[in-house]
């Protein structure tokens, strides 16, 4: 049986995303992660941190995160 540690795994494959710093591709992979949370599939806490760590990288103002009921607030 094979124990896998999650929390190394989503830290290599982040690394690996970072490493490249192509900001092409980091805007492409934060536009998929945008998407999980818009359908309710990572909460806003954790996008506002994957954001944050890629600010260097990309423009954060082209991502949008709602703040309550039908507010939107475009910069992170």
């Amino acid at each position: 049986m094979e124990i896998q540690n999650r929390t190394f795994e989503q830290n290599l494959t982040m690394s690996k995303i970072l490493s490249n710093e192509d900001p092409k591709y980091v805007f492409a992979a934060l536009k998929l992660i945008e998407r999980l949370y818009h359908d309710k599939l990572i909460s806003e806490r954790v996008f506002r941190n994957i954001l944050n760590d890629c600010a260097d990288i990309v423009d954060l103002s082209q991502f949008v995160i709602y703040e309550g009921e039908g507010k939107e607030e475009n910069n992170v």
